[in-house]
This record gives structure tokens, C-alpha cells and sequence, in this order.
């Protein structure tokens, strides 16, 4: 396109790509032309080698993707944390209120027993009269 021909000349103007460094370092041994391999190896005009393949250990888009991941495995574990302190509190009132009906039947029972003790005795009383 015309209209990005001089930004495109400006930027690449003087940079060939490569099919590999070889090639690369004998096409810039000339002195005119800064050369780009295939593989992001870098070849200056001046003769020095630079660049190559880092991957995401050595890229800061791959840092940033790292980040990006672990904040969003921290939000999801905070979210399951939540889940499960929502669910012991739930928990804590139904043991709660489970602990507040076995006192009132062990209150019965011991009411019951009483009295059952209560009515034997006057039984035995009715008896012997």
C-alpha cells in the first residue's frame, strides 16, 4: 500500500530476512544490510549476532502471561476458599443446632426417669399399705 510504503522503508528498509544465520552473517558482511533469520536471530550490518528464540521463560509477554495465569488460579482458590468457609458456617449452626435437641432429649430422658422413679416408689408405697 502506498500510504505505509516510506514507514515500512524506515522501519525495514535496510533489514533482509534469512533463511538461517549463515546466510544471514554473508548477506551482511557487506555492510548495507542489518539481516533477520527465520528463527528471530538478529545479524548487523556491524557483524554482531543478537536474538534468537527465547521462549516464554525469557520473553515479558510470557511473564506477563505467567501473571495473568497465577492471578487467576489465586481468584479462583480465594472463590473456593469462600465456598468452603461459607459451607463450615452452615455446618457450625446446623452441629449447633443438632447439640441444642440432644440436650433437650437428654433433658427429657432424665425428666422421664425421674418421674419414673417417682411413680415406682409410690407404687411400692401403695403396696405395702
Amino acid at each position: 500500500d502506498k500510504k505505509y510504503e516510506k514507514a515500512v522503508a524506515q522501519v525495514f528498509g535496510r533489514t533482509v530476512l534469512c533463511k538461517n544465520l549463515e546466510v544471514a552473517s554473508q548477506a551482511a558482511r557487506g555492510g548495507e544490510l542489518n539481516c533477520v533469520t527465520l528463527e528471530g536471530d538478529q545479524v548487523s550490518k556491524r557483524g554482531a549476532y543478537t536474538g534468537g528464540y527465547q521462549g516464554d521463560r525469557g520473553s515479558r509477554l510470557g511473564a506477563l502471561r505467567a501473571v495473568r495465569e497465577a492471578e487467576l488460579e489465586r481468584n479462583e482458590a480465594e472463590r473456593v476458599a469462600e465456598e468452603a468457609r461459607r459451607t463450615g458456617e452452615v455446618h457450625s449452626q446446623e452441629v449447633a443446632r443438632l447439640n441444642g435437641e440432644v440436650a433437650a432429649a437428654d433433658s427429657a430422658l432424665s425428666t422421664a426417669r425421674r418421674e419414673q422413679g417417682e411413680a415406682r416408689a409410690e407404687a411400692r408405697r401403695a403396696a405395702e399399705e
